[in-house]
């Protein structure tokens, strides 16, 4: 991790536009008029998101809830966060 991010923590933007249904995560993007529609374990990243957490803290309540390897969790944090950001 670059020097000055190490405690970088991440939120969801409050002007984003989205709705949970059955369990799912459907996000408005308005520049576009899309609907993106997240999977299961991504659904659970973002529902995290409504309080800063760092990758670490997401990284650990995927651990915990899907049972998958640590670094695999890091990994698909990583992942998430970077599409996230590139929408």
């Amino acid at each position: 991790m670059p020097k000055g991010r190490k405690n970088l923590t991440y939120r969801i933007e409050p002007n984003v536009i989205y709705r949970e249904i059955d369990g799912e995560v459907h996000i408005l993007d308005p520049r576009d008029n899309t609907l993106r529609t997240l999977n299961e374990s991504a659904s659970f990243l973002w529902r995290q998101l409504v309080e800063f957490r760092s990758v670490e803290q997401l990284a650990d309540k995927l651990y915990e809830s899907f049972q998958i390897e640590r670094e695999i969790a890091i990994r698909d944090v990583k992942d998430f966060l970077e599409e996230y950001r590139k929408k």
